[in-house]
């Protein structure tokens, strides 16, 4: 009969449960060179579709720690900055204004140790984060002032003024049949927004039209400008009222005072949630209004020329309602 081998006997050596230490430390160095290997490899098919350039890994992370927040209005003719730096004094920020973007960098110091400790070694604890903000129009940096003021930095920047004007813009050749009924009138509309603060999870941008003027756009969570959707709303009435106050104006000559245009939209559940159902009201104000000449002009605004609400109704169901508040003439006083 075959004598077992005792398990516990110390002359015999046991097997360890796992992999040797030196063989899991050599598995642990190839997953990790493959791992960066990947990275890079990532990294430079970004940079070589898309012309983006990786950026630093410690850059990154001093980004996601030390966020800056900031705020951007325009006032009078020059953009305001507000930058919130707290515990950063004047030293320990660098500033760098471009006519089309902003580039704050800031030093944040690491905290040293206690006196009671002894040191055996120093590495450096500090950390620069630089944030860069795209401006959405030229400034000019030669008249550009920047205070700080309890961690909150406020920086004022002109417009660029464009002494040359406008770029003349080469007129087509008319044929015959153009030349005697005049011009052709034709107009490309043009828009452009932009990411105020492209290393920042936040999603405001600002936009800018093709006549120059600037407003903010951001989401919810933000809050400092209306979401690109309401714009929708905001154009459909605008566009209709202007249609309406010219002709009942400068076609009907009526005596208003007041009008404001309210729209209300149903939008659909699932992506992209256009709009399925649209209720547009016109509330008139003024001196013996007729009530036909307003639906006369609202008619012909929804019938013939408001482009916006044109291109919604392949979409949505437009239902529109209007009220005349008649106003009257306070009567002299007496003598």
């Amino acid at each position: 009969m075959k004598q077992r081998a005792n398990p516990r006997n110390p002359a015999e050596k046991e097997k360890p449960a796992g992999p040797h230490p030196d063989e899991w430390l050599a598995g642990f160095n190839d997953d990790f060179e493959s791992a960066n290997r990947h990275s890079r490899e990532v990294s430079e098919g970004l940079t070589e579709e898309y012309g983006l350039v990786p950026r630093p890994p410690p850059i990154v992370a001093a980004e996601t720690l030390y966020p800056i927040f900031f705020d951007l209005a325009e006032s009078g003719g020059e953009l305001i900055l507000r930058a919130e730096l707290p515990g950063v004094s004047d030293e320990q920020h660098q500033l760098e204004v471009e006519p089309h973007r902003v580039r704050i960098t800031t030093r944040k110091q690491r905290g040293d140790s206690s006196e009671s400790e002894k040191v055996i070694s120093v590495e450096d604890r500090s950390v620069e984060i630089p944030q860069v903000l795209n401006l959405p129009m030229e400034v000019d940096p030669s008249v550009t002032t920047a205070t700080i003021n309890c961690g909150m930095l406020e920086l004022r920047m002109p417009r660029a003024i464009n002494r040359e004007g406008p770029t003349p813009q080469p007129e087509a050749p008319q044929s015959g049949e153009e030349s005697r009924r005049g011009p052709r009138r034709t107009e490309m509309i043009e828009a452009k927004v932009t990411l105020t603060q492209p290393n920042s999870a936040l999603r405001q941008f600002v936009a800018q039209t093709g006549s120059e003027h600037h407003m903010i756009l951001d989401d919810l969570v933000g809050g400092t400008g209306p979401k690109p959707i309401e714009l929708v709303a905001v154009a459909l009435a605008g566009c209709t009222a202007f249609d309406v106050i010219t002709y009942l104006r400068f076609k009907r000559h009526q005596n208003v005072s007041g009008y404001e245009v309210r729209v209300e939209a149903d939008q659909a559940e699932k992506p992209p949630q256009v709009f399925t159902a649209i209720r547009i009201h016109h509330l008139v104000t003024g001196v013996d209004v007729d009530a036909k000449a307003v639906e006369d002009a609202i008619k012909l605004s929804e019938d013939k020329y408001c482009s916006v609400g044109a291109m919604l109704r392949h979409s949505a169901e437009i239902v529109t309602t209007f009220e005349v508040v008649s106003e009257r003439i306070p009567a002299p006083a007496a003598a």
